[in-house]
């Protein structure tokens, strides 16, 4: 069971309840769970919060550079289709309260890719006769434009290798489609993703990456290729074979080799694969159809990264290029919008300044990001459960919720 401190100032003003709270996903590198009312200074928010493990404690003075990079990135990057960053904290050591045993980011509420998937094979499990449940191919295309759009504008910055893959992008199901974002750069967990016997966490890398070569933004088109193929059912880059058989070739050669075989096979046989998938598409609308999406993929996967199309490229491909100029409408159209709300807002500040009453309107026009956390005063919180198999219970396929239970602090 554990034992998860949270700032009092974050917390409902009522204080806890097992409502408030849900498990997303636990292993040993963290913990992801959410908060259904975290407090701001604009007001309340569903938020999640990734809880990472810090072994040894260590101060923030001394925190490492991949993990420091990627509380920069998430304090620094906003674009449409990058999660809502609303703050962080560090959990002290009760032994020595100068040093960090875990720390936390804070962002909008959302739910990993990876959960959607795995709904997607339950419901290939319960497909009558077919073995798969079709897709909606414009489902497809969505899922692949927004996060090319929010890699497109980090490239810009020189931001790659991001260690993608469905549990760094989050999704919220909308009106016609999805909601698509980055939620996770990925840098912190990254060499332990690389030394990793779980399969799960290499299937997604690319070639130059698994071979320990050099890595650029080429790696982030093949990991969105790979995701993206996943929407139908098919994890590329999985080894085949029994459970055993599998085991036997990671005890030989290690993991990252294993995949590369597997990766070697898929190029010799990506059109016999290929094949396999078009009968899982609904339907085709026009040129978002699965014979664009193959020849898209296949380009997104070649061995070398400079055979590989560059994001501008992708979005204006054949299969992309229609939901890409609706969002392109759209990007434009808000920030005409945040203009007009700007120039609005700095002319009612102009009125308040008059009457000597601003300093109230800057406070609530203040960064919405929680402030670091003073600990004299925290809420224990413990979780209990086991991990929610799809989404929470605001979404469409809710499981029962994960019991948070707070208790009195020490």
């Amino acid at each position: 069971m554990d034992e998860i401190r949270i700032p009092l100032h974050l917390l409902p003003e009522d204080g806890l309840a097992d409502r408030d709270f849900n498990l997303l996903s636990r292993g040993d590198f963290g913990t992801t769970f959410t908060l259904s009312e975290l407090r701001l200074v604009a007001g309340t928010a569903t938020a999640t919060f990734k809880r990472v493990r810090i072994d040894p404690p260590t101060a923030d003075t001394e925190l490492d550079a991949r993990f420091l990079k990627e509380l920069h990135l998430s304090q620094n990057y906003k674009h449409s289709n990058i999660i809502t960053f609303y703050g962080d904290y560090g959990e002290p050591s009760t032994d020595d309260p100068t040093k960090f045993t875990h720390y936390c980011w804070i962002s909008e509420r959302m739910d990993p890719l990876e959960k959607y998937y795995e709904s997607q094979r339950q419901r290939d499990c319960e497909a009558n006769g077919h073995g798969f449940a079709v897709r909606d191919i414009r489902l497809l295309c969505e899922l692949m434009t927004q996060p090319l759009r929010a890699l497109d504008y980090l490239h810009l910055f020189g931001v790659f290798g991001l260690n993608l893959s469905p549990r760094s992008i989050s999704i919220k199901e909308v009106e016609g489609g999805f909601m698509v974002k980055i939620s996770d750069f990925g840098l912190i967990n990254d060499e332990i993703h690389c030394h990793t016997k779980d399969l799960n966490a290499l299937i997604y890398k690319s070639i130059e990456v698994l071979e320990g070569k050099p890595v650029g933004s080429c790696a982030d088109i093949w990991a969105i290729g790979t995701i993206a193929i996943e929407f139908l059912g098919v994890q590329l880059f999985m080894p085949t074979g029994s459970v055993e058989e599998i085991a036997e070739k990671i005890a030989q050669n290690g993991p990252a080799k294993v995949v590369l075989e597997r990766i070697e096979t898929v190029h010799e046989d990506f059109d016999q694969i290929s094949n396999e998938w078009r009968g899982r598409v609904e339907e085709d609308w026009g040129a978002i159809s699965i014979t664009n999406f193959t020849k898209l993929a296949k380009s997104m996967l070649e061995r070398r990264p400079e055979d590989r199309p560059i994001v501008e490229s992708c979005l204006k491909d054949a299969f992309l290029i229609e939901c890409n100029v609706k969002y392109e409408r759209l990007e434009l159209q808000m920030n005409e919008e945040a203009r007009i709300q700007k120039i609005q807002k700095e002319i009612l500040a102009d009125i308040v300044d008059f009457d000597g009453s601003s300093s109230l309107l800057r406070n609530l026009e203040s960064d919405s990001r929680v402030a670091r956390p003073i600990w004299n005063t925290t809420a224990l919180a413990r979780l209990s459960g086991d991990e929610s198999p799809f989404f929470d219970e605001d979404d469409l396929l809710a499981p029962p919720p994960v019991s948070f239970t707070p208790t009195n602090s020490p």
